[in-house]
């Protein structure tokens, strides 16, 4: 349970952190910052909801990868588009936006809080498409018919925490 926590934490806190820094923005008038921003968080959110999840909800997807003992493909299409293409640019505009946000010291944290999260989410992105390597084969199908990632036969070298 601990390792999907670490993996799937910094990815679902990440669009918290966007949503607070857009209403830092809102509250300071800064409605292009706001306008922009909003239309990078929500089209990533409905790119999961609509390709991702397949309409189930991501609880349902995470007790599943906790009942199963490896992360689903859905959960890691999520991962792929939280990491791959939302947080270059939400940490792009945040941290560009950053000077105009900030007007108190929760604000201060609040906006450093989405950078880290932004910096670790492309971060570990990189890392999963530079240093792993997937193999065919590696797959099992679950109770629904479902294919996933196989711990035990997988060649996906990475530092899933030991899930693959």
């Amino acid at each position: 349970m601990w390792d999907v926590a670490k993996i799937m934490g910094p990815a679902s806190v990440d669009p918290v952190s966007d949503a607070i820094t857009i209403w830092s923005l809102l509250i300071g008038r800064h409605s292009w910052f706001v306008r922009v921003l909003t239309m990078i968080v929500s089209s990533s959110t409905i790119t999961q909801v609509i390709y991702c999840f397949n309409h189930r909800p991501l609880i349902s997807s995470i007790r599943k990868t906790l009942q199963a003992g490896f992360i689903r493909e859905d959960l890691l299409a999520y991962l792929k588009v939280e990491r791959g293409w939302e947080a270059p640019l939400s940490l792009a505009f945040t941290a560009y936006s950053f000077p105009f946000q900030v007007a108190s010291p929760v604000q201060l944290l609040t906006g450093l809080v989405a950078i880290c999260l932004s910096i670790y989410n492309l971060g570990q992105h990189i890392f999963e498409e530079a240093d792993c390597m997937y193999h065919a084969g590696s797959h099992v199908q679950d109770q629904d018919g479902e294919t996933h990632s196989n711990p035990e036969k997988s060649d996906l070298l990475c530092s899933h925490g030991g899930v693959a």
